[in-house]
């Protein structure tokens, strides 16, 4: 007779001795099997990539990525429009999915940019030396920290000279490769021009004989940098020339985000006329409909506001521009609508667009800007100069619209016909007109702009704010 009491190994005690008896077996079966690698592949699929390397950790022998992407909730910084922002951009493993073998080159590169990555992560003075076992400087490793330094905005006190003077002599040295001059040239135009003045010359004496080697990414990042430095750095006016003829060489490889960052900045140089012309000539006119639809609403108004400067007319272009812009408009987010729209609206002005396309595309910027509290929160220059393009007496093309398709009217018919098209098509236009007025008047009292700086607003935000110039004519 069995006893009421249970005996200590009873099966219902068994099973979970059995369950992890079991669990260490399967375990011990799949080492056997597979061997350390599975279990390896588990321990670092929990790892979680450090903070510091995934938002800075970028090798001085990668590309520069072009590309602008506006932050969330931060105010724009106008001098950041359109300059390509440092990203790290994740490996790409194309050559593995077709062939079995293994791409030695894909290797090198990712060995590379973890080597990168290192530097980047112990770069705190007095902790990364950037000499190499022969006690010269190592060109690459000083290359990434200045890198980090510009992602900052500020050098590292008391190593900023110590660095800049080690990478002056190491291209007193030795020829960089391409991508690390253009890393160079990219750190320069985020940091202040008197800490990195002394880079200037030997990378323009350098730069004939890389340029001829960089890939497009590389001579857009270099040219964009260029840009923002130009009025307080004289030694880069001579690295003009020079770059324009590597990328003129280029044009075809250039993708549409790199060309519209090109144009922009070609807009921001003080160039000579018949390096106007050029760039008018090989490259304003190559973006065609399909490229500018698959461009963020940014980089379209960067690429609008560099025609304007250039003073390009085209009218297969401007004509792109509005309708891809009309067609975005609806849908934008409130940051590109409170900031790129009227940047457009602004640079099809000054281009004397007058088409139907302006037409539709100004109907469809006031229908978008005048939901809720939009024109509240949008930015000082914005409401500005998008109150200095807006037509004062509803849409000018009206009467182009009448002659162009139906030939010349008697005058009776055509002031009929156009008082139809003021019902049908202005009334929204006239409605963002009394929108704007009271919001500019209320900015004017508050002292966030004056009058004057109203009427230089078509200048671009980073120039509005100064005296104007008597000598410069503002367009009608």
């Amino acid at each position: 007779m069995e006893s009421s009491k249970q005996r200590p190994w009873a099966p219902e005690r068994k099973r979970p001795v059995l369950h992890v008896f079991g669990a260490i077996m399967l375990m011990s079966w799949a080492r056997t099997l597979l061997g350390d690698s599975c279990f390896a592949t588990v321990v670092l699929a929990r790892r979680r990539p450090c903070p510091s390397t995934s938002l800075t950790a970028k090798a001085a022998d990668t590309d520069l990525a072009v590309s602008e992407d506006w932050a969330a909730d931060e105010p724009e910084d106008i001098e950041d429009l359109a300059i390509p922002k440092l990203r790290r951009s994740s490996l790409k493993l194309k050559g593995i999915e077709k062939s079995p073998e293994l791409d030695i080159d894909t290797v090198t590169a990712f060995v590379q940019e973890e080597l990168g990555n290192t530097i980047f992560k112990a770069s705190e003075p007095g902790e990364v030396s950037v000499e190499d076992p022969k006690g010269h400087t190592d060109l690459k490793s000083a290359a990434a920290i200045l890198q980090r330094w510009a992602l900052r905005r500020e050098p590292q006190e008391g190593a900023k000279e110590e660095l800049i003077e080690a990478i002056k002599f190491a291209l007193s040295r030795d020829v960089p490769e391409p991508h690390t001059l253009a890393s160079l040239m990219w750190s320069c135009g985020r940091l202040k021009v008197d800490d990195i003045a002394p880079l200037l010359a030997p990378m323009q004496e350098l730069l004939p004989e890389v340029a001829p080697s960089m890939n497009a990414q590389n001579l857009t990042t270099f040219w964009c940098s260029v840009a923002k430095i130009q009025e307080l750095a004289e030694e880069v006016d001579d690295m003009i020339p020079v770059l324009l003829d590597a990328i003129e060489e280029k044009a075809d490889e250039l993708r549409p985000n790199q060309l519209a960052a090109f144009i922009w900045a070609a807009g921001m140089l003080d160039l000579k006329q018949s390096e106007v012309e050029r760039i008018k000539a090989h490259f304003a006119g190559r973006l065609s409909r399909g490229d500018m639809q698959s461009l963020p609403l940014k980089d379209i108004a960067n690429f609008a506001f560099g025609l304007a400067q250039l003073d390009f007319r085209d009218s297969v272009m401007l004509e792109t521009i509005a309708a891809t812009t009309t067609e975005m408009a609806e849908a934008c987010k409130s940051k590109p609508a409170m900031q790129d729209l009227p940047m457009i609206v602004m640079s099809l002005t000054r281009l004397g667009h007058k088409e139907r396309s302006m037409n539709k595309l100004l109907d469809a910027v006031a229908s978008r800007l005048q939901r809720k509290r939009v024109l509240k929160k949008m930015p000082a220059w914005s409401l500005a100069v998008l109150y200095w393009a807006w037509p004062n007496d509803g849409l000018e093309g009206a009467t182009w619209i009448l002659t162009g398709e139906y030939g010349i009217l008697e005058e009776c018919k055509l002031v009929y016909l156009r008082f139809l098209l003021i019902i049908l098509f202005e009334q929204k236009v006239r409605d963002m007109q009394e929108v704007l007025r009271p919001e500019v008047e209320k900015r004017i009292a508050k002292k966030e702009f004056t009058y004057r700086m109203l009427e230089r607003s078509w200048k671009g935000p980073k120039e509005w704010r100064r005296r104007i110039d008597s000598s410069v004519k503002i367009p009608a």
